[in-house]
């Protein structure tokens, strides 16, 4: 790895708030890298919350080399390799890391991270995310600055069963407790019969196509099995059986936890159309691909 990509991190400060009040010459600096930690919570909610962070200080100078790290994990962020200072580098690639080869030229900052209370950088949790300003800017900025780092195995996976002149269907199941903690309504109905009605609407729109399943809950691939007798799912994703939050559940911590998950999201944005759940799930999947249709389920 590069030296820039694994630095061990040392006087964190407070929030980037508090890192600007106590250094006010990171407003006109030309040389400084500050590393962003990541949040408690979930990967999602980490790259977003990372990127708003990140974009607000762009916006006050852009030229401030702002960089995500992961680098602690928790009972909801379990995707750090222990073996590194910063895993965020194993998932991706900085674009411009010529520019920062001799990383002893700049000043290193490290700061944690928070939800900004500043409008001009608030995520808008809305579907598809990228058509909402500001979210078309931040996913915008970590576009032209990051490129994934993995998934050559699911571009050849989603490749291989794509047909030619047949839509691609993705569909992205969130277990049903996530759905029930932001929608109460899930309350009144099995998944079964969601899914089951998902793909009454599907077919009555798409009689040909093909239909790609994101999930982390085994239970929602074997219902779609039963309802349409054929879906594609990568197989080597970690998962659950029951419908209850998978992370806490899953034992895997590390590079294969997270990979599972932007692994899901590029083969959803590789699709030509997908029904997805309002969540973080969304906001990854535009970060590869803005133009990639979306509908809410």
């Amino acid at each position: 790895m590069n030296t820039f990509e694994n630095l061990p991190p040392s006087n964190m400060y407070q929030d980037v708030i508090q890192l600007l009040e106590t250094n006010p010459g990171l407003s006109t600096d030309i040389k400084s890298i500050v590393y962003f930690k990541n949040n408690p919570y979930g990967f999602g909610s980490s790259i977003t919350v990372q990127l708003q962070n990140m974009y607000y200080l762009h916006s006050i100078n852009p030229n401030i080399i702002c960089l995500p790290l992961f680098c602690e994990n928790t009972n909801h962020f379990k995707y750090h390799d222990k073996s590194m200072h910063n895993s965020f580098f194993l998932y991706f690639k900085y674009n411009y890391e010529k520019i920062i080869a001799d990383i002893h030229n700049y000043t290193i900052y490290f700061t944690n991270v928070t939800v900004l209370p500043f409008e001009h950088v608030t995520i808008q949790h809305r579907i598809p995310p990228i058509r909402h300003t500001p979210n078309d800017l931040m996913i915008n900025y970590f576009r032209a600055n990051f490129t994934l780092r993995i998934g050559d195995d699911v571009i050849e996976y989603i490749n291989s069963i794509k047909r030619p002149n047949v839509p691609l269907i993705g569909v992205h199941m969130r277990s049903l407790a996530q759905k029930r903690a932001h929608h109460p309504e899930y309350l009144t109905m099995s998944m079964y019969d969601r899914i089951k009605d998902l793909y009454t609407t599907i077919y009555a729109k798409y009689p040909n196509c093909v239909i790609y399943i994101a999930t982390d809950v085994t239970t929602y691939i074997q219902h779609a099995i039963s309802i349409c007798g054929n879906v594609n799912y990568l197989d080597n994703i970690s998962r659950i059986n029951n419908e209850d939050d998978s992370i806490p559940q899953l034992t895997e911590i590390g590079f294969k936890l997270g990979s599972d998950i932007l692994r899901e999201s590029l083969a959803l944005s590789l699709c030509d159309i997908i029904y997805v759940s309002n969540s973080n799930i969304p906001f990854l999947i535009n970060l590869f691909n803005p133009d990639i249709e979306m509908i809410e389920w």
